[in-house]
């Protein structure tokens, strides 16, 4: 009877150990399966980066920038302008300029 006993239990080891070694296979089948899967993704990810047109950014703040110191510019040269006729008008006219009116202009906020 004692071996009897030692004999099924050999024999299961034997169906235990043949069932770990199939699930070992398996794991490794999945394993390696999931590898090449992963090498093939990585492949075509290069393909579609190498494949994409380059990304091209424009900024719209230096545009805008750009045409807010145009205008500004335009208004400060009309400012001159206009300064100088009336310095030259007074003149003609026999009246003082006085600098502390060019003062209040060079002071005055404008809005855009």
């Amino acid at each position: 009877m004692l071996n009897h006993v030692q004999t099924n239990l050999e024999e299961s080891k034997a169906q235990e150990i043949a069932k770990l070694q199939n699930s070992l296979q398996e794991m490794q089948s999945k394993f390696e399966e999931t590898n090449a899967l992963l090498i093939k993704e990585r492949e075509n990810v290069k393909k579609v980066v190498e494949e994409a047109p380059p990304v091209v950014q424009e900024t719209q703040v230096i545009v805008e920038d750009t045409q807010k110191i145009e205008t500004l510019t335009a208004e400060i040269e009309s400012l001159k302008v206009r300064k100088l006729s009336h310095r030259r008008s007074n003149l003609l006219l026999g009246k003082p300029y006085f600098k502390d009116a060019s003062l209040s202009i060079q002071n005055a906020s404008f809005k855009v």
